[in-house]
């Protein structure tokens, strides 16, 4: 370096796991020790400190200089590893000559600032520089810048040799003869020394005396002229200028023979020191170990002799006589000059040059290497973690022992029960190898009884490029760490296997890994509970290769539960994905095998998303056997499965996919060369959307949407035939054994795939059928021989076992002609819903019918302990033509208590001669609820000979929103006791309701109808006992004619708001207060047209109020 005042700077490197917030600094010079900086701040483990001033402005003659720092004290502690403490530099400050150092000033030379171009010729005496070298540097002295503060650009600095003292001629010198050393700007806009780096250093002999041609070509020009330091010398300096162009005339002699002050800089000709010992700050084993050093030549010659010495720990120098041949400023590396054996503990190496080519070498600062080494003794084996007795009382205990001492056999630690707070990192492993491998694990295998967590806001453990290490059934948790595992610096050849990840946050990445190659990694068997991403792995543009990632559980990450980029043949297999977010996200891979993966999606944006996963003919992508469902949400751009932007040359094959929502089941964006076969894709809005592609291979597909009527999938499998794709693809729903769990047996994807030799198993590893296979991911042989049609048996030794499995079979198996269900004696504990969107009607719709073999209700008992989302026993769900008929169904749950449900469009619906045992408890118990039918469609339902007890309510079709207008019922011959509210509440405009016995000591209302028009209630029989309460609350034109009404404690035996008519009916009322009537109008606008009925007040006298 140049002769300067220049901050004495340093960083602190922190080796702890814990955050550093305090040291001391303690440092010397030239042997000679300097004031201790005690350093505060927060330096986090792994990283530097920002830079440190030891001394402001600490002034460089020229010269050697030794400088040595050390730490200790580490907050406020000891420092238990001493090899990485200490820093011990040499500094070389170049020899400079000063010429013509004097108090006088002119501005003519160098150059004149006040004209835009000019030169000058300096000659300066041999004898005065007395040095030679190589010149690097230059420096003018400005005495006054006269208020000048631009730098000077286009400035032009020549060198040579002359044995003239003057430049006789006079004339502007012939550049030939110069060696050209530096162009560019030069700023003189202050006082001082303006030292000039040379472009081209200048090889002086001192044999001769030295010239120097300075020309300005700044075509600019300051008001005052810039002032120089200048001298006298037995030579002189002449000068010429102009303001328009550059001058070539003669010069002038400068006043008084005056040259400018200067300083020439040179570097020393012979220079050698000793710039590195291998594995130096690391522990070595203890033993014999070689001095493995490289050293550079910093002089000016070619070396060819050097004696390298070394002592260690101050014992006798040892000495390698190196000869060879080493340029100027070039280096010898991994030079091997002797092999010493090195005890336990830390030893004190000195290594330096002496005698370069036999000669002494004058700049001694640079030739000496002090480093501190500590030796260990590897370790191999098992050794035990945790309390006493242990060999290591706490996994960081084991992770620095690690670090410091390496291995030379497989390693296991086998970890005690408890939680172990600290922050972790792991460097690369001196030893290990895919034979020698690092297992940190739980003593007894159970992941749940090793805890590692950490405060830190960072990460937890880090392994700094160490390869080979595996961590087995342990959990990692914190809600503090941003990361929890980091694989940093191509950290390779890694597992996890069994683990748990655990965070009640949403900012934590599990596994993590940042543009860097982290090949052969392997993640099995582990799961992966809340967090950000779960598993991210971002290689580089070399891609990290084979990763293997098997058997794991994802739920409920906030952005991505696999994500990875830049990685060759990646292995995604039998893992289990819930997540509201992305499933499985690539991005600028290949060789990609996803496989027998189930992705459940709630609210979500993508399942299994590509993005420029571009393959190839011979290394295609498989995406294959994967169950994907769940809802996702509206975006363009998400899907099921969504491959985008060039991911061509993918293989879709097996897959059973099924995505509610606004977007599509499957999505292909500007890519090319995909074939999709033998997928099951279904969507309630577009199975498969294909933008831009340049070549699509599909077939044997199986697509369906539920809202799409006959016509509309005609034509989507239409539009797929006219592009020459799916002329082998059906549209079909296959039945489910759930929305989640997409196991079919339907028969009409069995045996309707094609084979594909490179996929011989499927989901759940069974084999395929090698000639027929079946569509989707599960293989399977349907026990259908063809659509139903006639009677089957529901029971144990009948044709289907359960409800389930008959309804099932009218989507797995179709249905042909009618069918009748009888169902064996016996209780079936089982939720059932009869979809009318997913029967496979081959013949158009047809019968359902379900009965008891015996006609017996008693017999044959169908109940169900249902929650808040299910709220049912038996549903009914846009169907048609469905007849139930002697079945007991009832409610097992006493908050959740509705029996049947009925929903969408039910029309020609019969309930008949069956026992509905619901519960008396909170609003959700109704028996029979149809307030979730639409609003706008024609339907008949009849309800006949049928046993309704208890429920909130006995059956309610009260639609808040509006009246039913297209339903007619028809409530005849039925038997309703014990309801705690109505036994029959309905709001339709066209109803029937006679024959029905109604009962109830809980019961408000018998029947409570509103916004009536053809409305008949007749020959019913009522008796309630309650207090409150009304025979028949009605708002609307009813007839009501030949109903026997008991009311005692009540209100009213017939309650009106509107116009009706009412006939021949005998209503009794008994122990009622003195407003009770047995028929009230509640309305001064409405007309009752009152005939021939029997009224009886016994305790009140009012038997009409008007």
């Amino acid at each position: 370096m140049l002769p300067q005042q220049a901050d004495l700077t340093c960083e602190m490197h922190n080796y702890m796991a814990d955050t550093i917030t305090s040291a001391d600094i303690e440092w010397s010079l030239n042997g000679t020790s300097q004031t201790t900086y005690n350093w505060t701040g927060n330096s986090y483990c792994g990283q530097n400190t920002s830079p440190i001033i030891l001394q402001n402005n600490l002034a460089f003659a020229p010269g050697q200089y030794t400088i040595k720092a050390n730490t200790s004290s580490p907050n406020g502690g000891s420092d238990e590893l001493h090899t990485n403490d200490t820093l011990s530099i040499n500094i070389n400050v170049s020899n400079n000559k000063r010429l013509a150092y004097q108090n006088y000033s002119n501005n003519s030379v160098p150059f004149l600032s006040n004209r835009s171009y000019g030169w000058s010729v300096s000659i300066y005496n041999k004898d005065s520089i007395n040095f030679s070298g190589q010149i690097h540097s230059i420096a003018y002295y400005v005495t006054n810048t006269n208020g000048n503060t631009i730098a000077e650009p286009n400035q032009k600095i020549f060198i040579r040799t002359t044995n003239d003292l003057t430049n006789t001629s006079m004339n502007y010198p012939d550049t030939n003869l110069f060696t050209k050393v530096f162009e560019g700007e030069i700023d003189y806009s202050s006082t001082g020394w303006h030292i000039i780096k040379l472009d081209t250093v200048f090889n002086y002999n001192n044999f001769e005396n030295l010239m120097i041609l300075y020309e300005n070509h700044a075509g600019i020009a300051t008001v005052q002229a810039t002032d120089f330091k200048t001298g006298w010398q037995s030579t002189d300096a002449t000068y010429n200028y102009d303001s328009n162009v550059f001058p070539t005339g003669a010069g002038s002699v400068a006043t008084a023979s005056r040259i400018p002050a200067l300083q020439l800089y040179f570097s020393i000709p012979k220079d050698a020191g000793v710039i590195n010992l291998a594995n130096s700050g690391v522990p070595v084993f203890t033993g014999n170990n070689d001095l493995i050093i490289d050293f550079k030549n910093f002089g000016l010659d070619t070396l060819q002799d050097i004696d390298i010495k070394y002592s260690i720990d101050q014992n006798t120098p040892g000495t390698y006589h190196w000869n060879g041949t080493i340029a100027p400023q070039n280096e010898i590396t991994n030079l091997n000059i002797g092999n010493e054996n090195l005890t336990y503990g830390i030893h004190d190496i000195k290594i330096w040059t002496e005698n370069p080519n036999y000669l002494p070498d004058y700049a001694n600062a640079n030739d000496t290497l002090k480093v501190s080494v500590k030796a260990c003794s590897p370790m191999s084996g098992t050794y035990t973690v945790g309390t006493a007795p242990s060999d290591f009382l706490t996994v960081k205990a084991a992770v620095d022992s690690l670090n410091n001492c390496g291995i030379n056999g497989a390693v296991t630690f086998n970890i005690k029960h408890g939680t172990y707070n600290a922050q972790y990192i792991l460097n690369e492993v001196c030893g290990a190898s895919s034979i020698n491998t690092v297992t940190f694990q739980s003593e007894i295998g159970d992941s749940t009884d090793v805890i590692l967590t950490t405060d830190s806001a960072d990460y937890l453990f880090n392994l700094n490029s160490a390869d080979y290490i595996e961590f087995n059934h342990l959990t990692f948790s914190s809600d503090s760490a941003e990361n929890f595992v980091v694989l940093d610096s191509n950290a390779c050849n890694n597992s996890f296997i069994g683990n748990i990840f655990y965070s009640d946050t949403v900012i934590a990445n599990y596994i993590y890994s940042g543009t860097y190659n982290d090949s052969n990694f392997v993640c099995q068997n582990n799961k992966f509970i809340n967090g950000n991403n779960a598993i991210y792995l971002r290689g580089n543009t070399e891609t990290e290769q084979a990763v293997i990632i098997n058997n794991n559980i994802f739920n409920n990450q906030n952005s991505t539960s696999i994500y990875i980029e830049y990685c060759n043949k990646p292995h995604i297999l039998n893992n289990t994905i819930n997540s509201h977010s992305n499933g499985i996200y690539l991005k600028e891979s290949t060789n990609i095998n996803i496989n027998t993966n189930k992705i459940q999606l709630t609210d979500a944006e993508n399942g299994i998303f590509f993005y420029h996963c571009q393959g190839d003919i011979a290394n295609r992508n498989y995406i294959t056997n994967n169950f994907i469902s769940g809802n996702i949400g509206s975006a363009w751009n998400h899907s099921g499965i969504g491959l985008f932007y060039s991911s061509s040359f993918t293989n879709v094959y097996y897959n059973s996919i099924y995505i509610t929502g606004t977007e599509q089941a499957v999505y292909l964006y500007i890519t090319d060369n995909i074939n999709l076969i033998n997928n099951i894709i279904i969507n309630n809005n577009n199975p498969i959307k294909v933008q831009s592609p340049t070549s699509l291979n599909s077939d044997y597909n199986c697509f369906y949407n539920a809202d799409w009527n006959t016509t509309q999938s005609n034509g989507f499998m239409n539009g797929l035939l006219a592009n020459n794709t799916d002329s082998n693809s059906i549209y079909i729903l296959p039945y489910f054994i759930s929305n989640s769990d997409l196991h079919t047996g339907s028969y009409f994807i069995d045996n309707k795939g094609t084979p594909l030799t490179e996929i011989t198993t499927d989901i759940d590893g069974e084999p395929r059928n090698p000639l027929t296979p079946d569509i989707g991911a599960d293989e399977f042989t349907s026990s259908c021989t063809g659509p139903l049609s006639g009677n089957y048996t529901i029971g144990v030794t009948g044709d289907f076992a359960s409800f389930h499995n008959a309804v099932a079979a009218l989507t797995d198996c179709g249905i042909q002609d009618s069918v009748t269900f009888e169902v064996e004696s016996g209780t079936y504990n089982e939720q059932v819903t009869i979809d009318g969107n997913i029967i496979n009607y081959t013949n158009g719709i047809k019968p359902i019918t379900i009965v008891s073999q015996t006609t017996n209700p008693n017999d044959v008992i169908l109940k169900y302990n249902a929650d808040t989302l299910n709220n049912f026993t038996f549903k009914i769900k846009d169907i048609s033509h469905l007849t139930l008929d002697g079945i007991t169904v009832e409610a097992d749950d006493t908050s959740f208590g509705r029996v049947i449900d009925f929903e969408g469009i039910v029309d020609s619906c019969t309930i008949s001669n069956n026992i509905i045992n619901g519960v008396n408890s909170a609003n959700q118990t109704t028996c029979v609820y149809l307030e979730e039918l639409n609003e706008d469609s024609l339907m008949i339902i009849t309800f006949t000979g049928n046993t309704i007890n208890n429920g909130n309510d006995g059956i309610s079709q009260v639609n808040n929103s509006s009246t039913l207008e297209g339903l007619i019922l028809n409530i005849n011959n039925n038997s309703f006791n014990n309801q705690k509210r109505n036994a029959l509440h309905i709001s339709n405009k066209i109803a029937s309701v006679s024959n029905n016995i109604i009962s109830s000591t809980y019961a408000e209302y018998g029947i409570h109808a509103n916004s009536l028009d053809s409305f008949y209630i007749s020959n019913n029989k009522i008796i309630l006992s309650s207090a409150n309460a009304y025979g028949i609350s009605i708002y609307g034109n009813v007839f009501i004619s030949n109903n026997f009404i008991s009311i005692t404690n009540g209100n009213s035996g017939i309650w009106c708001n509107n116009n009706s008519k009412i006939f021949n009916n005998t209503i009794l009322l008994k122990n009622t207060n003195s407003t009770s009537s047995c028929i009230e109008n509640n309305s001064s606008s409405s007309i009752l047209t009152i005939y021939n009925n029997n009224l009886i007040n016994i305790d009140g006298d009012k038997l009409i109020n008007n």
